[in-house]
């Protein structure tokens, strides 16, 4: 959708390009997939350069 014109894209943009890559067919067929799975273990802000660390990763990603 054109935030503009709140109209769709013909061409179906950006899905369209989105589905070339952001994908799991064998989880989620031709759904692009979107989003980020985060939690913090303190508050602040986190700068350029600042050490974080992965707790838990899901191997399907």
């Amino acid at each position: 959708v054109t935030q503009e014109t709140g109209i769709r894209d013909p061409n179906q943009e950006p899905w369209k390009t989105l589905q070339t890559f952001r994908r799991k067919p064998d989880l989620y067929g031709i759904k692009a997939q979107f989003g980020t799975y985060l939690a913090t273990m303190e508050n602040g802000i986190i700068r350029v350069g600042d050490r974080v660390r992965v707790l838990r990763e899901d191997k399907n990603f």
